[in-house]
């Protein structure tokens, strides 16, 4: 199947939300990270992991609505124009399209070739589906202010930022280079996340197929 813009229409959009990541990521939680920990933030400790926990969770929100801008292959992908949260959009597509969700990859470099050549290589320990849910829960209560009696017996709350930190290293494994499988495998798109060719923009391009059972592995 010779693949073209009519099996990823939305994908323009795409690279709207994979930027907005990016900048969430690296313009936002990476600097107030490093504020924090060298004692040059403005912000107090929980002001500043709740600005961090808030561009974590959009971020989460972005990617969902990425996957209903990539999967538009996928029957009853438009009732999911409407949704904005990301558990609600993730529980949908798992009935719809259980393998929607980014698949994480890289190329090995074969010497004296021009550009990455061989088989695509899964990334390790990048965000799974499960730990982004997960992620999405924790990050949305912790932005809460709690209940009456949280402020009965008050004690001053310091986070612990390993949270926001692990995640921040697990999504970027996640995005930084990834694919899609679209039409029963027989569309692949792949995104890299800063294209130096562009600037260090979001770029895709259609890849050749995957190798049966690829898209196995990332079914947590």
């Amino acid at each position: 199947m010779s693949a073209n813009l009519k099996d990823a229409p939305h994908i323009d959009l795409y690279v709207r939300f994979m930027e907005g990541i990016k900048w969430r990521l690296l313009t936002d939680c990476i600097p107030t990270r490093r504020s924090v920990a060298g004692n040059r933030d403005y912000l107090p400790n929980l002001a500043a992991a709740e600005f961090c926990l808030l561009q974590l969770r959009k971020s989460c929100e972005l990617l969902a609505l990425g996957c209903v801008a990539m999967h538009q292959d996928a029957r009853q992908t438009r009732k999911l124009r409407t949704e904005w949260n990301a558990h609600r959009i993730m529980g949908i597509f798992g009935e719809l399209k259980p393998s929607f969700f980014p698949m994480p990859s890289r190329t090995e470099i074969i010497p004296g070739a021009s550009r990455p050549a061989g088989d695509v290589q899964p990334i390790k320990d990048a965000l799974t589906k499960k730990e982004m849910l997960k992620a999405y829960h924790i990050f949305g209560r912790l932005l809460h202010s709690g209940t009456f009696e949280d402020y009965t017996t008050p004690q001053r709350e310091v986070y612990d930022f390993s949270l926001i930190d692990n995640f921040v290293v697990k999504m970027m494994k996640l995005t930084n280079d990834h694919l899609y499988s679209l039409h029963d495998g027989k569309v692949v798109v792949r995104v890299f996340m800063q294209c130096p060719q562009i600037g260090g923009h979001v770029a895709w391009q259609f890849w050749p197929p995957l190798p049966p059972g690829f898209a196995q592995l990332f079914s947590s």
